[in-house]
């Protein structure tokens, strides 16, 4: 997919920086930072309309997953019949005290939290499921590795593992019933959020504008996600500032605070073993001293609310809702404190009447506006999104249309938002591209063994120019190295409707090894290299969805390195083809799927008329699906078949089997004939769990059954000599790609150990 950094990557850099989560240094104030026109932001000072003048202000800490517990704060002032007048929040304290000041009950915001993917809110992928064809066949191309952005300054990276991408979405889901208020003094309690400006570390206080952009700013955690840019401001977690804003709180007139701390406690001596945990305990050592001087300032009237959350860490979400009991647990040991803050039954009542979110049926849209001065592309997503005028507003059906486009990749972010204007309602979005595009390279690398002398390494390295058009015209180049070495360019034009055709013009050099093989040995082997140039034409009409057709010519030349050239000559053989194919592709996971299915029917007419060697017609089919998936076990099944009618003379119509997941226990591409047949099941276990994802890579333990063999002829194909095999293995969903290390065994007393990457799923290219 996606994109900026490898997704697992991201997780990893997540994970380095979230551990100390909104633990971060406090830089010393700097000059104040001027009031924003978009999302207000202003300096810390007194609010002279003070919403909150003489009440109870909620002030909600940050802390990462150990945020979570203030939900339980929440349940139990409920339960007292507590009613809160502001609520100010920080970081994860944001999230939660936002949802509640906009309305929502405390029940609401555990299950709405507790329904929350986090392995995809700490991704920018809005899933493979949502992304175009061209995206989906570029995820099972593409081996592991790093991009960068290339430019005149040389090269260039983002400013966060993470633009924030789908956490922003999720947000602004949430937040949808409020949509219309703009000043945060005027949601169902007055809130406000802090974030930090990073380029002066002073706290900023967010009062107005896009509610779902003012959390999102003061959660981002800095490296982990991208900063807020706001109008020349760029904001960041509001933890580094201001981790539990008091100060905040006093300024809007509250007279009573109930302050809810879930800050990270100091780590032992004894755990201190590591640079990185030396540098998280200095980090919160300075974090503390901040919170505690403001938390000096409490006086008698206050209540101050920590939770024992133990050594429950900022980033592990997959067990943070444990703390939504350390919360409620914690607030009913303060019990007797919390209860001066009670009203009766009548006044409680009230105050929940008043505590409420918006009703009313979702809007119509009667305009679409993209802003388009940050992107090359905003025409076609201003293209795409014009389907919805005169609809009502799905969020999920909006969602979808700015999943396709973000897919793509060349973008940094899209927001959108719900507008009013002159009595109309709008959606305004607002698409950027990357800030370090739009240039990329793209590096990769990775090996392999089957522990029989064949191993070899694949480098890759891809430079690819976007947005060359308002339509997303792309020219794209690819140097390879190594096991498959070769160079391949192509100008790839979409156009149409929404983008939906597209011609594509290729060309470009690749050499592979080929065995030739009799029984368990090789007799020879050659280096094929295939020199080619072609043109595509192409129709997506929907994400899942491609019909193509083309035409290449070509050179095949066949060096022989090992055997006897009396008997092995090296040779070279031209060939010329036409195309036509159909596609469909609604896997969840190019690597390790759990739902949806891949097929692709291609018919290919080799043509002497064209300048080939022979006449020759070839149908090749291939077919992956999930046929069941638990929380942990997946059983995939998968066809593979082909075959030739006509001279039986052109190489090029051959098909090959052998080698890990392809008759695993033969070596690597051992079988070739013109009639192909092959089948597998393959099982996997996912042993980490989805949710342990957020701070660490997948890895699965699997097996296989297959069965196949080739043909030269389809007077010759006798399933009666059919080759069955099958495999063991253990795999790792690495930044580097999928990594498996596995032993096969054929019939006939072939076994082979592999050490491999790639994908479970493989793309026939035409």
């Amino acid at each position: 997919m996606q994109t900026d950094l490898d997704t697992i990557m991201k997780h990893a850099i997540m994970l380095a920086c979230a551990l100390i989560g909104s633990l971060c240094v406090r830089v010393l104030p700097a000059h104040a930072a001027p009031v924003l026109a978009h999302t207000v932001a202003q300096p810390l000072q007194p609010d002279p309309s003070r919403p909150c003048a003489g009440g109870t202000a909620l002030v909600l800490g940050g802390g990462g997953a150990r945020g979570i517990a203030h939900i339980g704060v929440l349940e139990e002032l409920q339960k007292l019949h507590v009613p809160v007048n502001c609520v100010v929040g920080t970081s994860m304290g944001a999230i939660v005290g936002g949802l509640y000041a906009a309305g929502y009950s405390p029940l609401q915001i555990d299950a709405m939290l507790h329904s929350v993917d986090w392995q995809q809110v700490f991704s920018d992928s809005p899933g493979r499921a949502a992304l175009g064809m061209r995206a989906k066949d570029d995820e099972l191309d593409r081996i592991g590795g790093i991009e960068f952005g290339v430019g005149r300054g040389g090269l260039k990276l983002p400013r966060g593992a993470l633009e924030g991408q789908n956490l922003q979405q999720l947000l602004t889901r949430w937040l949808l019933p409020v949509w219309r208020t703009r000043d945060f003094d005027d949601l169902s309690l007055p809130f406000r959020a802090v974030a930090t400006n990073i380029g002066s570390g002073q706290s900023v206080v967010l009062a107005q504008g896009d509610l779902p952009l003012a959390i999102r700013a003061s959660i981002s955690v800095p490296a982990v996600f991208a900063p807020v840019d706001l109008h020349g401001q760029l904001l960041v977690d509001g933890g580094i500032s201001d981790n539990v804003p008091i100060g905040v709180a006093r300024a809007l007139g509250a007279a009573r605070l109930i302050v809810v701390d879930v800050s990270a406690p100091l780590k032992p001596a004894r755990d201190l073993n590591s640079p990185l945990a030396i540098t998280d305990q200095m980090i919160t050592v300075m974090m503390r001293q901040e919170t505690e001087r403001q938390l000096a300032t409490l006086g008698p009237d206050d209540v101050l609310i920590r939770p024992d959350l133990g050594d429950l860490g900022s980033a592990d979400f997959t067990h943070a809702y444990q703390a939504v009991a350390e919360g409620r647990k914690a607030a009913v040991a303060l019990a007797p404190a919390l209860r001066r803050f009670a009203v009766g039954r009548v006044a409680w009542q009230a105050w929940l009447a008043r505590h409420r979110l918006p009703g009313g049926p979702a809007p119509v849209i009667d305009f679409v506006d993209v802003r388009g001065a940050q992107s090359r592309t905003a025409p076609l997503v201003a293209d795409r999104m014009q389907g919805e005028v005169g609809k009502v507003f799905s969020a999920a059906r909006v969602d979808a249309q700015i999943d396709r486009s973000y897919g793509e990749g060349s973008y940094e972010r899209i927001d959108y938002q719900l507008v009013q204007r002159y009595g109309a309602t709008g959606l305004q979005v607002t698409p950027v591209d990357k800030s370090w595009g739009p240039d990329f390279l793209r590096v990769g690398l990775s090996l392999s063994d089957d522990f029989s002398g064949n191993a070899g390494y694949q480098a890759l390295v891809e430079y690819n120019l976007t947005g060359l058009d308002s339509l997303g015209r792309e020219w794209r180049n690819r140097l390879s190295l190594g096991r498959v070495a070769g160079f391949q360019s192509e100008l790839y034009q979409p156009f149409g409707p929404q983008a939906q055709f597209y011609a594509r013009l290729y060309g470009g050099y690749r050499a592979i090894n080929q065995p030739v093989v009799s029984g368990n040995t090789t007799l020879a082997q050659y280096r094929v290299g295939r020199l080619r140039a072609g043109a595509e034409l192409g129709w997506d009409p929907t994400v899942d969805w491609r019909l193509r057709t083309g035409m290449q010519r070509g050179r095949d030349s066949f060096a022989l390195n090992i055997g006897d050239p009396a008997v092995y000559p090296s040779f070279r053989t031209p060939f010329a083809d036409v195309y036509a194919g159909v596609v469909h592709d609604n896997l969840d996971d190019a690597d390790f799927p759990t739902r949806g299915w891949r097929s692709d029917l291609t018919y290919t007419a080799y043509l002497r008329a064209l300048g080939g060697d022979a006449d020759s017609d070839v149908a090749r089919f291939s077919y992956d699906q999930v046929l069941w998936h638990d929380d942990r076990n997946t059983v995939l099944a998968g066809l593979r078949g082909q075959t030739e009618w006509g001279s039986g003379q052109v190489l090029q119509a051959s098909g090959v089997l052998g080698g890990f997941l392809d008759l695993s226990g033969l070596t690597e591409r051992a079988l070739v004939g013109n009639q192909l047949a092959y089948g597998r099941l393959v099982g996997y276990r996912d042993l980490t769990g989805s949710g342990e994802r957020i701070v660490g890579f997948p890895f699965y333990l699997g097996a296989s059954l297959e069965a196949g063999n080739v043909w030269n002829t389809r007077s010759a194909i006798n399933f009666n000599q059919l080759i069955y095999a099958g495999s063991a293995f253990i795999a790792l969903k690495s930044p580097m790609g999928p990594i498996f290390f596995g032993v096969g065994h054929a019939s006939g007393g072939h076994t082979t150990f592999y050490l491999s990457f790639g994908s479970l799923i493989r793309r026939q290219d035409p």
